[in-house]
């Protein structure tokens, strides 16, 4: 499942003012994916079930609201398909069907002499049956959508907007974040770069799925972001690329004065491993001054050499 920071979206006056909230992959999203590109498997899922789960009622202006959720799924389904995100209804392989899910809430209004009305929409976007190829489909995301209201609008009707607007900006976003996954690796690149959050932070992800190693000093740059979800993706990414001569850079990030941060490189070192790795673990598990890092390192370091035990050759 995805958990995304809000992000702010202002809109001019009279539009939709969409706070969105997104979820990220917390490594999901780091298996192996196969693009939809000649001569590849089309992991695309179907588009199954689209339903309004739940759709909450409020006296605004002494009339009571509520949105119609028969139209609202209608609109969904309509806006998935023209983005043409799921893989077509006659494809000839069996496919996963990921199901989508909304709920609205009323989250207040405004008072006079500029009204307003406040909705809240999420949308839940499941994969069944799941798998590595597909992880990056699932999708929880949320977002504040408000609009003034005139005196003479059926406040009724502003409502159904603006929870269908609302729905539509939360499902574009998914769409453009879902192509990115078809792109080249060329496109990936320039994306990293990209002002859009949303974007940059799926490029992250798709980098450290496709293991582009050509990368990886990018990625060691995003690690002192001031976006702390952008530095823990890019650190998944470097870890899922596996090279090991980031071990250096990652033990002289200037996160590492911080031991709330120190702690998840120590994992992503120890994740890495080499004799490099296990110096650094060692040297920290006895000489640093705090003890509670003393111990994510000594752990840490335990872990390694598990796993390089386990990675012996058998005689």
């Amino acid at each position: 499942m995805r958990h995304r920071n809000a992000v702010a979206e202002p809109r001019a006056r009279g539009r939709l003012v969409a706070l969105v909230a997104a979820l990220l992959m917390v490594g999901s999203a780091l298996g192996c994916h196969a693009r939809n590109t000649a001569g590849r498997l089309d992991y695309r899922p179907l588009l199954g079930t689209v339903a309004v789960t739940r759709a909450s009622a409020a006296t605004v202006d002494g009339q009571t609201i509520s949105v119609d959720a028969v139209a609202l799924a209608a609109k969904a389904r309509q806006a998935i398909g023209r983005s043409r995100v799921f893989a077509p209804a006659e494809s000839d392989r069996p496919k996963p069907r990921a199901n989508v899910t909304i709920a609205v809430d009323v989250l207040g209004e405004g008072e006079p002499p500029n009204p307003e009305i406040a909705v809240r929409v999420r949308v839940r976007i499941e994969v069944v049956p799941n798998s590595a190829e597909t992880a990056h489909y699932g999708e929880d995301a949320a977002a504040i959508g408000q609009l003034p209201t005139a005196q003479n609008d059926l406040v009724a009707s502003v409502f159904q907007r603006l929870a269908e607007r609302t729905t539509e900006d939360l499902l574009a976003a998914y769409a453009d974040r879902q192509r990115l996954w078809l792109a080249t690796d060329g496109d990936i690149a320039k994306t990293l770069a990209s002002d859009n959050p949303e974007l940059r932070l799926e490029a992250i992800r798709i980098t450290g799925a496709r293991k582009l190693k050509a990368q990886l000093p990018t990625l060691l740059h995003l690690l002192v972001d001031d976006d702390e979800v952008t530095r823990d993706a890019a650190l998944g990414a470097v870890v899922a690329i596996g090279d090991r001569t980031a071990v250096r850079t990652l033990t002289e990030s200037r996160q590492m004065r911080d031991s709330y941060e120190m702690s998840k490189i120590l994992d992503a070192v120890a994740s890495l491993g080499g004799q490099e790795a296990t110096q650094y673990l060692s040297f920290v598990s006895e000489t640093h001054d705090d003890p509670d890092v003393r111990k994510v390192a000594e752990a840490a370091l335990n872990r390694l050499r598990k796993r390089e035990v386990k990675q012996e050759p058998t005689k």
